[in-house]
């Protein structure tokens, strides 16, 4: 059991274990307390901060995959019917949302998506291009990044980018609560697609 290999000998202890951040640290400590611990950097974001010549030329939206799923069989975190009550709806709201933002910074709007939802078009995103794969390197040359609760956000914070989270009236309350979460932990302010006034957009990075 947990106990014996904690605290004995009977069972073979790793020599050393890989992990990230004091929290990593602290969890590997727990479980392998007879192994060393090697601390490398999170694979999950870039710290390497050198930007490219095309920098602050476009808005990178964060893709969450909201399309997967759509029933319930599949678990929540991971499924449209758990997140948006209305998924054609929300896409109306979040182009209108994308022309407003446009308008005001003057620049485009560049879908980021991890890849593990492929969209069979860009139509629901007002024809702007889909860049699969390259989210973090996208968000470092970015002016700033618009998204809800992806974890791509810490790449935002790592490389000093404004974030705005965004909210709408189609998503659940499962939905709301983790937007809320992720604006807690980054300490930034909530923006409802519905608030679209462009004073209210750019008093938003004030």
């Amino acid at each position: 059991n947990l106990f014996t290999f904690k605290h004995t000998s009977f069972y073979a202890h790793p020599e050393f274990v890989i992990g990230s951040g004091n929290l990593g640290k602290k969890i590997f400590n727990n479980f392998f307390p007879k192994s060393n611990f090697f601390e490398v950097p999170s694979f999950d974001v870039s710290w390497i901060n050198e930007s490219k010549d095309a920098i602050d030329r476009y808005i990178v939206y964060v893709d969450d995959a909201l399309d997967m799923g759509g029933n319930e069989k599949f678990t929540h975190r991971e499924n449209s019917y758990y997140m948006c009550m209305n998924l054609d709806k929300f896409y109306s709201n979040l182009r209108v949302f994308f022309d407003k933002i446009e308008k005001i910074y003057k620049t485009k709007v560049i879908i980021a998506s991890s890849g593990k939802y492929i969209h069979k078009n860009n139509k629901k995103f007002g024809l702007r291009k889909i860049i699969y794969g390259e989210t973090n390197e996208l968000i470092k040359n970015s002016l700033f990044i618009v998204g809800h609760e992806s974890s791509a956000m810490f790449q935002a914070a790592i490389s000093d980018k404004s974030i705005l989270i965004l909210d709408d009236e189609t998503f659940t309350p499962l939905r709301k609560e983790c937007i809320t979460k992720m604006a807690i932990f980054l300490d930034i302010e909530i923006i409802s697609m519905q608030n679209l006034e462009e004073n209210r957009i750019i008093d938003y990075f004030e």
